[in-house]
């Protein structure tokens, strides 16, 4: 029934489109306004919307009509799609070409990932079930179809022009590698059994996955830069469901469950990480004007860096406590703000790799990457902010262990003390200190940053006149 149905709807789309031509008198350009509840629509094309959508129905009946075939080893009609697609890469200018060499990179990237995971699929499925390898050997001709035109399109806006020779030879190395693979699928679905022709079938998909290396070799900096921009969006949406659950105080249950580290051993955050991202900006800035390992390099850094700084804020947030969900507020979108900042950079990255120094491109490259200086040295402010506040106990504690390591020392000196006193003259000193030791058990169960210090840190000179009582 599905051919039938894909047939039904190719016939409404052609009568739709005859309709359209007709209404147009001839101008394909003529649009019509439509008024819906009094209120006038957004004019329309009638004759390019009929268009798309014939063209969509016979795509459909295409794949549809392919994959029967396939089915039974019938391979011609893919082969013949392959080979059409290679023709055009050596065609004159492209019509509609209005993306950059950036954007029709980009999706060479991700279709040729889609025929090397397609190609790795049939090579397991030659052995556990070469029946279905005519499905996945269609997918691979609409796959590689999809390549070509975006190929054409990276080669014709490619500069300089070796470049675009390299992209057109590599992709047509391809097309034949992918012909050969398909042939070899039809093959061994006409004789499942036949052990020479898996082998053939595994070599075959072996070679395809060579060629797309070395296509993908030239992309190298591009694809660095889709992964680092991949990752640093889960980052942000990961930073919108913290802060989300840190307004219903349910932060800290989500940080720990991530498993990034134990509370009780982290810091509020790490300063070598931030300033790890001014670095990390400079590489990206340069690293678009050098080649592509260093693009790959500094993206892949950048990435990196900005994974870990995340996970210490985010350990550091909840360390504060559920009491303050406010400031935690502040600390995780002060982050997340940096995030964004080096998601853009990322991407003015991509988009001026390899051009020169005086292109547009390089100008708004020089400007998200002051933002993101911008950004990082507010995150630098608040995380300060923040500690003044959560760390006041914590320093004080830290003073007062200083000043008894200090008092230590000079008790064990040699050095003989300036003054003697008697046992029954330290008992008063003695008993001070019981009374601060009970003191600070109790203020240190309070949880209160102000119970640890509430006159200010300790003075040394007080306990070295007690040191030198004691001597």
């Amino acid at each position: 029934m599905t051919i039938l149905d894909q047939t039904k709807t190719l016939a409404e789309s052609t009568l739709q489109m005859l309709y359209a031509a007709k209404e147009g008198g001839g101008n394909p350009k003529v649009t019509t306004a439509t008024t819906a509840h009094g209120r006038q629509a957004t004019p329309t094309t009638p004759i390019a919307e009929a268009a798309q959508l014939m063209r969509e129905a016979v795509e459909d009946i295409m794949v549809t009509l392919n994959e029967a075939a396939s089915e039974v080893g019938l391979v011609g009609g893919m082969v013949d799609s392959i080979a059409e697609a290679m023709s055009k890469l050596d065609g004159g200018t492209p019509p509609g070409v209005e993306g950059s060499f950036v954007d029709y990179q980009t999706n060479m990237v991700k279709h040729s990932k889609a025929i090397a995971v397609t190609a790795q699929e049939m090579m397991t499925k030659s052995v556990t079930c070469p029946e279905e390898l005519g499905g996945l050997a269609s997918q691979v001709t609409v796959d590689y179809g999809q390549l070509a035109v975006q190929g054409r399109l990276a080669a014709h806006t490619a500069e300089p022009e070796e470049i675009g020779f390299q992209i057109r030879t590599r992709v047509q190395d391809l097309g034949h590698g992918c012909i050969f693979l398909v042939q070899k699928a039809g093959a061994l679905q006409a004789t499942p059994s036949d052990s020479f022709t898996k082998r053939e079938l595994i070599e075959c998909a072996r070679a395809v996955s060579l060629v797309l290396s070395a296509l993908q070799a030239g992309n190298k900096g591009t694809q660095a830069c889709i992964t680092a921009a991949s990752a640093v969006s889960g980052i942000i949406a990961d930073l919108d469901t913290t802060i989300m659950l840190t307004l219903q105080e349910k932060a800290a249950d989500y940080i720990a469950s991530s498993q990034v580290a134990e509370l009780s051993s982290v810091q509020l955050t790490d300063r070598e990480d931030i300033l790890a991202l001014v670095e990390d900006t400079k590489m990206l800035v340069s690293g678009a004007a050098s080649g592509p390992e260093r693009l790959a390099q500094a993206a892949q850094s950048s990435a990196k860096t900005i994974t870990q700084l995340t996970d210490v804020v985010k350990l550091g947030a909840a360390s504060i406590g559920s009491d303050d969900p406010e400031t935690q507020v502040v600390l995780i979108n002060a982050v997340k703000d940096v995030a964004k900042a080096l998601g853009e950079l990322i991407s003015a990255t991509k988009c001026a790799a390899g051009k020169a120094a005086d292109d547009p491109s390089m100008y708004q490259l020089k400007g998200a990457a002051k933002v993101m200086v911008t950004n990082v040295t507010s995150l630098l402010k608040t995380v300060k902010a923040v500690e003044d506040e959560a760390t006041r106990g914590t320093r004080a504690l830290e003073a007062t262990i200083e000043c008894i390591r200090q008092e230590l020392t000079v008790f064990q000196s040699k050095e003989p003390p300036a003054k003697s006193t008697t046992a029954r003259g330290v008992h008063p000193h003695d008993q001070g200190h019981h009374h601060g030791d009970g003191q600070g058990g109790r203020r240190g169960h309070s949880g209160q940053q102000e119970d640890i210090n509430p006159h200010g840190q300790p003075q040394p000179q007080g306990h070295r006149r007690h040191a030198d009582h004691v001597q």
